[in-house]
């Protein structure tokens, strides 16, 4: 009760159009960090209205709060509101103009898959996953290359696209090829044992090299 006679005015007044733009970013924070504290059903109503609301806001750092905010509720509100609410909202930011944006939704788009449809995942994710690591900017690309592998183990081994693997596949490489930079070469070794669960056994030749490549990087 003291949820809806306190916290909700607050974020309703935050998120009025004519409020400032660091107040709208505020409502869309707030929505961020308070959706794990949401009582009954004010995230699957109040909550998504509001989202739904900041995803259009004119002021991209808005839109980029608003992108984490999805991010978290994904893990509250069940699957079935994940694909047919929070999904339409977040598929639309991935296809915004400001590269901040897009690079939010990199990293909100592994807790969504893990929360969504196995269908929506395949169908909807997934194309949507290599788009974003191919973006035009390298900041998008990085951050699509950091989730990757938690990325492919949100899927079920068998929904995983030859294209999704090649991309995985040629993180060890880093610098020396189109996958990223550096970094991907951390991030491939710390999602391998998820990576090799989904992908099971029968893979393992596939996967074996990278492994082997990994346990001779250089960098300790």
């Amino acid at each position: 009760e003291q949820q809806k006679d306190k916290i909700l005015p607050i974020i309703t007044k935050l998120s009025k159009n004519t409020a400032e733009e660091e107040h709208r970013i505020e409502a869309g924070e707030l929505l961020n960090k308070m959706a794990s504290v949401f009582k009954g059903d004010i995230l699957t109503t109040f909550g998504i209205e509001k989202i739904s609301q900041l995803s259009k806001d004119t002021m991209f750092r808005v839109r980029k709060a608003i992108a984490a905010a999805i991010g978290v509720s994904s893990a509250l509100v069940g699957e079935e509101v994940v694909t047919s609410q929070l999904l339409p909202i977040f598929l639309n930011l991935t296809n915004d103009d400001i590269w901040g944006v897009r690079k939010a939704c990199a990293e909100s788009i592994v807790a969504i898959s893990n929360n969504c449809s196995r269908s929506a995942r395949l169908d909807q994710l997934t194309p949507v996953y290599l788009e974003l690591i191919k973006d035009t900017s390298r900041w998008v690309r990085n951050s699509t290359y950091q989730h990757l592998g938690p990325f492919i183990a949100s899927l079920d081994g068998e929904d995983i696209p030859p294209k999704l693997l090649e991309h995985y596949i040629g993180m060890v490489e880093g610098t020396r090829s189109q996958y990223g930079d550096s970094d991907t070469v951390k991030f491939c070794a710390f999602s391998f044992p998820g990576v090799l669960l989904t992908l099971g056994k029968e893979k393992w030749p596939t996967l074996q090299p990278i492994y082997a490549t990994l346990t001779e990087d250089l960098q300790w």
